[in-house]
């Protein structure tokens, strides 16, 4: 039987911090986007990838989706938050 993997002291810091600056940004935003499914994914991703997952990943993640607003769709070679979907971004 695998032992659950508890959050760092690190992990619990950062994992704070970003769901302070999200809450702080639904607060602000005009539309309904509050989701907790947004925060239970950045917690899960945390556990598995340690916080490599917001100081690597989402940075990266992030310049891969401005690109992909850029050109309209997401490109399945560089998407890695995502997944490899290709979808495209237009209705």
């Amino acid at each position: 039987m695998e032992a659950k993997r508890r959050f760092t002291d690190a992990e619990i810091s950062a994992l704070e911090m970003v769901e302070a600056v999200y809450m702080d940004a639904c607060a602000k935003c005009i539309a309904d986007v509050c989701d907790s499914r947004d925060l239970e994914t950045i917690r899960s991703r945390v556990k598995h990838q340690g916080v490599s997952f917001l100081t690597i990943t989402l940075p990266n993640s992030y310049k891969d989706f401005e690109r992909s607003v850029e050109v309209g769709y997401i490109d399945s070679t560089v998407s890695e938050l995502f997944g490899n979907t290709g979808h495209s971004l237009r209705s």
